[in-house]
């Protein structure tokens, strides 16, 4: 369904949308070009999982297409089929560097996850496990790294359920809700955000204020553990993520 998300979206951004006439985010104002394009094949793309250690997944820009899993990555050999795309092997940190990059400007990508990994590993309802659903990596907590958030109405009270979210430094660490929720998940409320113009703005300040205070936190603490270091408490200072 990501080409009727576009269509929506695009007309969100030319102040096409009934409830938001005088949106403006195409660039026709001299801004950024907010728009989803499904014709640039460097702005849509397709994940490919295969493995919890996430070390044999990949990402494949340029088609939303994906083959079924015992097909692998030589579902796209066929260069008349697929002209346009460019794979990205190497794994979950090889994709997050690709992303990264992509979206180190403002602007939107259209991405599409990979369904048959997250129903292999059991739709996220072990709580013990990953969930190898829609993936979200975060990056160490240092003020000049992104702060990355994730909406959606199947994350649960108790689970983050289609959600995969790993920190680029330990990509086998099963995070809890409770950190999640704090500072980068949200329960999307199909109503609630229909009927409040205002919800997503409320939540993204609320998460934004809590990342800041977690920021701090944690600056406080890794101040705390050099101190401790240089009078001989610890020999070294943990790493965090």
């Amino acid at each position: 369904d990501l080409e009727e998300v576009a269509s929506e979206f695009n007309a969100f951004c030319e102040g096409r949308h009934p409830l938001f006439p005088a949106a403006c985010f195409d660039g026709r104002d001299g801004g950024v070009d907010y728009r989803i394009s499904l014709s640039n094949p460097s702005r849509f793309g397709t994940y490919f999982r295969s493995s919890t250690t996430g070390l044999e997944d990949a990402f494949v820009w340029g088609t939303l297409l994906q083959p079924k899993m015992k097909e692998g990555l030589g579902f796209y050999q066929d260069r008349e089929r697929f002209p346009d795309i460019e794979i990205v092997p190497g794994g979950i940190r090889a994709i997050h560097q690709s992303l990264r990059m992509r979206t180190s400007k403002p602007g939107t990508l259209a991405v599409r996850d990979y369904f048959p990994f997250w129903r292999s590993q059991g739709f996220g309802k072990d709580s013990r496990k990953l969930s190898g659903g829609k993936l979200m990596l975060l990056d160490a907590y240092v003020p000049s790294a992104p702060q990355s958030m994730f909406f959606d109405d199947n994350i649960t009270y108790d689970l983050p359920k289609i959600v995969d979210v790993r920190f680029v430094a330990f990509l086998d660490k099963v995070i809890s809700l409770e950190y999640l929720t704090a500072c980068h998940v949200v329960r999307a409320e199909p109503l609630e955000s229909v009927t409040d113009r205002s919800y997503f703005i409320r939540h993204v300040q609320r998460l934004v204020a809590a990342y800041d205070r977690r920021l701090a936190v944690r600056e406080r603490l890794r101040s705390l553990l050099w101190r401790a270091v240089k009078t001989g408490q610890f020999s070294r200072i943990p790493r965090l993520p």
